[in-house]
């Protein structure tokens, strides 16, 4: 139901409320600094600082205040390749090997056919795989290069997948397209036509008189943190004020004008503020489905069209906010993250400059927020009540130190020095502490850069040393399949009745039906259901196989997780991996794969967590349950009892030979796969 119009009030008999809710605001986030810019009718409205650039030197926001926007800079990356396409030196739809030949991705069908759009509107096929930039140790061509390495989770053109590798790639375009660097075009066609005084990257900002500090959060405690670089500059490198952010509303709302002189075609500003490909659903119903453009989020705020974009990073947390209809933009930029007080502070504005009745967002997401900080204690007390203390790993340290490398990702490093294993990887290192059994964990380190809360789980050496990387950028954390796995939460363990399945939850691990045959079982069996089944489809068959208390086995029965098929046009079902088509030759979903053998490598260990050796552990799977269990069986790196694979086929055999565990059971299945192929 659309909101009843309200008599729309001047801003200035606004400001008073707008104080109040700025204040209890960052009191309640515990935000330094925050700065806000509205832009009305081709004029700035209000431009307003609160709180302090830098605490502990006591220094206030100013209007000119530079803070690093993080992700609004795709709106420049944009906007800037927009300006060749008007001067017909740039075709969004050309192949990107057309400006920039060295570009390659893993799979060569998309190398040839992803274009200038695709890169912007994020359906590259490729997830985030921000660990390749975060360390912040490569240069923009040994990052393109990287890519080649990089494995797709969806087809090209399929779906929206966020991914700040495809605007560096943008930012090359604009570079081999202009002659210049992108900061040096950046500046000399859009930045200094609009008398912009921005500057690029964290050195840059390190060195600005006027610039603000960076605070990240430990929980409820705030932390003054370094100024992390970004290292993709197209996709998140400027630093601005918010006066600068302010010309920069204007001149997107006037469609490409500024002071009279036009600078865009309003057709190009239209073209980039045009929806393309749809992200996600709010969870909120007076937002509609965001939708992205060329560089520029698009959606429905309670009826009216807004596009922009947000941004974040460590200690920035950033939104732009425009109404092409009602000539109306809102910018905020904060020195803290994470945070939604940019979207509480944001909807404040649209509610009223729209003429609607005022929504509570403070109360809303403030009561989520106290959850969320009360669910964090829960968590952490769950993880330390599942940890096995007096157990010790069931090798001596040294056979699990080595060199495990990915051609993207690059080399991490595991070494011993008296008896703590450490960790280096790319400028990056921290000890390893034993948690239980065969997991060791890095220490959590809220204020520098680590992939802290991460496991590290080794496979003894004489085992393989390849390690394949998945990773998803989640608040700062990332999964790294293979060797880097995140250890569930919560452990809820049901008593166990061998006469009756039990429905158990391991936290974030896969849920499952377990039977188990007699007491103390010393055997596993993980069976795997196929495509739109459920964990319940062979518990049937378990008295067929074991009589009961004839031995002592443990059946485990995992329900996959629910997806989106894309053979059975897009419909969402159990499924442990998208099938993208039927043809041999159609690109295999190697992310899915990848993400499934993480689950099902966690079941494992799990099993031996309960003490039943890698030795005597069955993996089972019918229909696409069987060909992850090929996957995963041929690849762990300890040998399990078997593998029963029913009506299946042996997925991504090209990559087998390379990552199969060093066994003689898994090598002769590779030598076979490479025949037939």
């Amino acid at each position: 139901m659309a909101s009843p119009p309200v008599a729309v009030t001047a801003i200035d008999d606004l400001l008073a409320e707008f104080d109040t809710l700025v204040a209890d605001a960052m009191s309640e986030w515990k935000i330094p600094g925050l700065a806000i810019a509205v832009v009305q009718d081709g004029a700035v409205a209000l431009l307003k600082t609160y709180g302090e650039r830098d605490v502990e030197a006591g220094l206030p926001v100013t209007t000119a205040t530079q803070f690093t926007i993080c992700s609004i800079t795709k709106t420049f990356t944009s906007t800037g390749l927009a300006l060749l396409v008007d001067e017909r030196r740039l075709d969004w739809d050309r192949p990107v090997r057309d400006y920039v030949a060295e570009f390659r991705l893993h799979d060569d069908v998309a190398t040839d056919r992803v274009t200038v759009r695709d890169l912007l509107c994020h359906q590259s096929g490729l997830p985030r795989h921000d660990w390749i930039w975060i360390p912040d140790d490569r240069s923009d061509a040994e990052m393109l290069a990287a890519m080649r390495y990089l494995e797709p989770s969806k087809d090209l053109r399929s779906a929206f997948q966020y991914n700040n590798l495809g605007y560096l790639a943008a930012g090359i375009v604009a570079e081999r397209v202009s002659g210049s660097s992108w900061e040096e075009f950046t500046r000399a066609r859009l930045t200094a036509r609009l008398a912009m005084d921005v500057s690029f990257g964290a050195t840059a900002l390190a060195t600005t008189a006027d610039a603000a500090v960076p605070y990240n959060m430990d929980g409820d405690r705030r932390l003054r943190v370094k100024p992390f670089p970004i290292s993709t500059m197209p996709g998140g490198g400027i630093n601005a004020s918010i006066a600068d952010m302010a010309t920069w509303a204007r001149f997107l709302l006037d469609k490409g004008m500024f002071d009279g002189q036009r600078l865009l075609s309003a057709s190009r500003v239209r073209e980039l503020q045009t929806p393309r490909v749809h992200c996600a659903t709010p969870e909120f119903s007076e937002i509609g489905d965001t939708q992205y453009g060329l560089g520029f989020r698009c959606q429905l705020y309670r009826g009216t069209r807004t596009v922009g974009h947000g941004g974040g990073w460590i200690g920035w947390s950033t939104l732009m906010t425009l109404l092409p209809e009602r000539n109306v933009g809102v910018v905020v930029l904060t020195n803290r993250s994470p945070s939604v007080v940019v979207d509480i502070v944001t909807y404040f504005w649209l509610d009223r400059l729209c003429g609607l009745a005022p929504i509570p967002w403070l109360d809303r997401f403030r009561e989520r927020r106290r959850a969320m900080l009360a669910q964090q204690g829960v968590d952490r007390n769950a993880r330390t009540a599942v940890r096995r203390a007096g157990t010790a790993p069931s090798h001596a340290l040294a056979d699990y130190c080595g060199t495990y490398a990915h051609p993207g990702y690059g080399r991490i490093a595991v070494t011993q020095a008296d008896d703590t294993l450490h960790w280096a990887y790319r400028g990056m290192a921290a000890p390893l502490a034993h948690r239980h059994y065969d997991t060791f964990e890095l220490p959590e380190v809220p204020d520098r850069l680590l992939p802290d809360d991460f496991l590290e789980r080794h496979a003894p050496r004489g085992r393989a040393r390849q390690v394949g990387v998945v990773s998803d950028f989640v608040g700062g954390l990332h999964k790294v399949a293979r060797i880097l796995h995140k250890n569930p939460r919560a452990v809820n363990r049901a008593l166990r009745d061998f006469r009756r399945p039990i429905l158990v939850g391991y936290g974030s691990m896969l849920q499952t039906i377990e039977i188990e045959t007699a007491p103390n079982p010393n055997a596993a069996v993980i069976w795997l259901h196929g495509l739109g089944a459920d964990c319940h489809d062979f518990e049937p068959l378990v008295p067929e196989i074991v009589s009961r208390r004839e031995r002592a086995w443990r059946f485990v029965f995992p329900n996959a997780p629910v997806r989106p098929v894309t053979i059975n046009g897009g419909m969402s079902m159990r499924a442990w991996y998208d099938i993208l088509g039927f043809d041999r030759r159609m690109v295999e979903d190697t992310a899915g794969f990848r993400d499934t053998d993480a689950r099902i490598g966690a079941l494992i260990a799990r099993q031996i967590e309960l003490g039943i050796p890698a030795g005597r552990i069955v993996l089972a799977g019918f229909s696409q349950g069987g060909a992850v269990s090929l996957y995963t069986g041929l690849r762990y790196p300890e040998r399990l009892a078997g593998i029963l694979a029913l009506s299946c086929y042996l997925p991504l055999a090209g990559t087998l030979a390379a990552e199969a565990a060093v066994d003689e059971a898994a090598a002769q299945v590779a030598k076979a796969a490479a025949r037939r192929r």
